[in-house]
């Protein structure tokens, strides 16, 4: 996986991860309680930070680390799997915009509310959506880089 890193910048942006569950799990993420539908999800996220959208990224690959996300929560049941990311490199946070481009262009529907959201000041209902059956990562990168006419969106599938 460092090999796959080590091609992901260190520039802030904004990122999806494409995220397999099975056996619809409930989450628990510190007061809140969600409960997953098995089907595939794209969590929306921001990397502002040091280390930039490599250093987020592989954050949550990790499997020893911090419970501070919901996010991080979602990914510690062994029902649930990072199959994927897509990126793009952004001194703007784009994160909402995104969320709201993808649930506008019908990929699929906003899920567990409040999910990644909870801090969101835009009124994103969550910032986990439900991927409908027909939605591919090439169809979210297609959709994204045509909204987002000055970004370029890359994809890794892992």
């Amino acid at each position: 996986m460092e090999t796959f890193l080590d091609t992901i910048p260190q520039e802030k942006g904004t990122y999806l991860l494409l995220v397999q569950v099975e056996d619809n799990p409930i989450i628990h993420a510190t007061k809140k309680k969600w409960m997953f539908e098995k089907g595939i999800y794209a969590y929306i996220g921001s990397a502002r930070n040091t280390g930039g959208l490599r250093a987020r990224i592989g954050r949550h690959l990790k499997q020893d680390k911090k419970m501070y996300w919901h996010i991080d929560y979602l990914l510690a049941n062994p029902n649930v799997e990072i199959i994927g990311t897509i990126f793009t490199t952004s001194k703007k946070n784009l994160e909402c915009k995104v969320v709201k481009t993808l649930i506008k262009e019908g990929t699929g529907t906003p899920y567990a509310k409040r999910f990644g959201s909870s801090e969101c000041k835009k009124g994103c209902p969550s910032h986990i959506i439900k991927l409908s059956t027909d939605t591919t990562p090439l169809k979210i990168k297609g959709i994204l880089s045509t909204k987002f006419h000055q970004k370029t969106f890359f994809i890794a599938i892992f």
